[in-house]
């Protein structure tokens, strides 16, 4: 299971932060309680087929395929109530540790007013997410072009533990346990992104610690369409509040993140200078 923050609430406090610390910027509206409408291939996976053995030993090896990988370029869509947040780039999982080095619309993080390029790169490396914002023009953060937070100050040091760990294993693990059961069914065959591949479903387990410490659903709805080279296309869990989409392009392996610089980096959870920081017009 991939870390389940969620974009949307990780803009959400960095647009308190953001405020304390004097850059101007919209305030994420984020939608609480909404549940995701239930999908057709949901729907089909749940009901159309039970599970069985061919399929529960298939998407094993998938699983144990992915952990010989440890990092992918990949296309994530998370989705809560009416709010979508598109991501694309490098995940990063594995003996490397968690890591992420995406781009997405400044709009979906509420940050339009930080960042007027278009695309915005987020990087996440241990405790640390880091935005690119449009060059600080003035105060003591002048010339500076990213922003960083500790999630560990935001929610504590158990949660980022807990978040991290879960992170760190490959996107699909959380198919493990029930393909080792014989939980998984076989939907059926369909072509997704151009490309034949065989759709299976599994209901899986979040984290445990996750669950007790950020109160989401204990369960979730997941399917994996498989490739015809044996590994996934697309990837999705759905526990009800949250939707995540993951779409597959590339695979590798040991991968570095690199972060930027403390002397190019405004750090928001930090007490803020009294002379404010404005970007550029």
């Amino acid at each position: 299971m991939m870390r389940t923050s969620t974009a949307a609430g990780r803009a959400a406090v960095l647009a308190v932060l953001l405020a304390a610390a004097g850059c101007g910027m919209h305030h994420a509206r984020t939608e609480h309680g909404a549940k995701s409408p239930a999908t057709a291939t949901t729907k089909a996976a749940g009901a159309a087929k039970d599970a069985d053995s061919a399929a529960s030993k298939a998407v094993a090896a998938v699983v144990a395929r992915m952990d010989t990988k440890s990092s992918g370029w990949m296309v994530e869509s998370e989705r809560r109530g009416s709010r979508t947040v598109t991501l694309s780039g490098w995940h990063v999982w594995g003996s490397s540790g968690l890591g992420l080095d995406v781009t997405a619309s400044p709009a979906d993080f509420g940050m339009q007013n930080v960042n007027r390029t278009g695309r915005m790169e987020m990087i996440m490396k241990g405790d640390s997410e880091y935005l690119s914002i449009d060059p600080v023009r003035s105060g003591a953060f002048k010339g500076r072009h990213w922003l960083r937070y500790s999630e560990t100050a935001v929610g504590g040091s158990a949660l980022t533990d807990a978040m991290n760990k879960a992170g760190a294993r490959n996107p699909i693990d959380a198919l493990r346990a029930p393909a080792a059961a014989g939980r998984v069914a076989l939907v059926g065959r369909e072509t997704v992104d151009g490309k034949p591949t065989t759709h299976y479903h599994a209901t899986v387990a979040a984290d445990p610690a996750i669950v007790a410490l950020k109160h989401v659903p204990a369960t979730a709805q997941a399917d994996v369409w498989v490739g015809q080279d044996g590994y996934p296309v697309r990837y999705v869990w759905d526990d009800g509040e949250q939707r995540n989409t993951f779409d597959f392009k590339s695979f590798g392996g040991a991968r570095t993140i690199p972060t930027p610089p403390a002397s190019d980096t405004i750090d928001t959870s930090r007490k803020p200078a009294t002379n404010t920081a404005t970007t550029t017009d």
